[in-house]
């Protein structure tokens, strides 16, 4: 399990904004992967009346061999259509532990974003080394106020975080801090 930012934080340090991830982004990628799950449910059932469906004139013994055949490409063909939903269902649980595991904090002396729950990683940029904050939407992030942060460093570097709620308020209170710094 992880520790909350308040257990992590240095001497002296304040956390200014704490952010997570948006609940409408993990609803649009589980929305998304459910509409392919669907779909392949879909191909499957149109792909299953057409084998069933398949009638081979001409000789018995010929249309007997055919169709056993058709009969057992229809299994082969049902397990790839399982592993495929499969997959999408996967997508959709790792999709929603990212959600669940991204933090995001601002302090008076950096930049602390968390990702990852098995897989753990914590990515820190001191304030005087970033050199900028950018938000990057979509057309729905926009709608539903959600966004992907990036920090510039100084360096060459910069650290994207996903889908944060209310990037722009992460933005503002980055300025602040920034602006008290250089005071």
């Amino acid at each position: 399990m992880k520790k909350p930012f308040k257990q992590n934080l240095f001497f002296g340090e304040t956390i200014y904004y704490q952010g997570k991830a948006s609940i409408w982004a993990a609803i649009f990628v589980v929305l998304k992967n459910c509409l392919w799950i669907a779909l392949i449910n879909f191909f499957y059932y149109i792909t299953r009346r057409y084998l069933d469906g398949l009638v081979v004139p001409g000789d018995p013994d010929l249309a007997d061999n055919f169709l056993q055949f058709i009969g057992n490409a229809s299994q082969y063909i049902y397990f790839i259509f399982q592993f495929l939903i499969m997959l999408f269902i996967l997508a959709i649980f790792n999709d929603s532990i990212k959600f669940l595991s991204t933090e995001l904090a601002l302090t008076n002396r950096r930049i602390v974003a968390k990702f990852g729950f098995l897989k753990h990683s914590t990515l820190e940029v001191p304030l005087s080394k970033a050199g900028g904050v950018l938000v990057e939407q979509s057309i729905l992030g926009r709608i539903f106020n959600y966004g992907d942060i990036v920090v510039v460093s100084t360096g060459d570097y910069q650290v994207a975080v996903p889908s944060i709620a209310d990037p722009h308020e992460f933005c503002e209170r980055f300025s602040e801090t920034a602006n008290e710094d250089d005071a």
